[in-house]
C-alpha cells in the first residue's frame, strides 16, 4: 500500500517539475514599443527585422496577431486591430 502512494507521489512530483521549469525559463513582457511595432500607432506588418513566423486573425475579438522570431529566440507577437497596435508581447527564453 505504501509503495503506490510513493509511486504516486513521485509522479506528482514530476508531472510538476516538468511542468514549472519551462515556464520559469521564459520571460514575457508587454513593452509599448518593440522593434517597429507600437503600441496606439499604426503598423505595417512587413517593416518589422525579422522573419514572420504566422498570423491570424480572431474574429470574435476582430483582431490580427501577427507573430515574429528573433534569432536569439524571442518571439514577438504583435496584435493589432485596423492596423493600430493594440499590445505588444515578448517571450524571451
Amino acid at each position: 500500500m505504501n509503495f503506490i502512494k510513493v509511486i504516486k507521489v513521485l509522479l506528482f512530483m514530476t508531472f510538476f517539475l516538468g511542468v514549472s521549469i519551462p515556464v520559469m525559463a521564459r520571460t514575457i513582457s508587454h513593452p509599448n514599443h518593440y522593434d517597429h511595432a507600437t503600441v496606439g500607432e499604426h503598423f505595417d506588418p512587413y517593416s518589422m527585422v525579422t522573419k514572420m513566423t504566422g498570423s491570424r486573425y480572431d474574429r470574435m475579438g476582430k483582431k490580427s496577431i501577427w507573430s515574429y522570431e528573433y534569432a536569439d529566440g524571442t518571439i514577438c507577437r504583435v496584435v493589432t486591430a485596423g492596423y493600430i497596435v493594440q499590445d505588444i508581447y515578448l517571450v524571451k527564453p
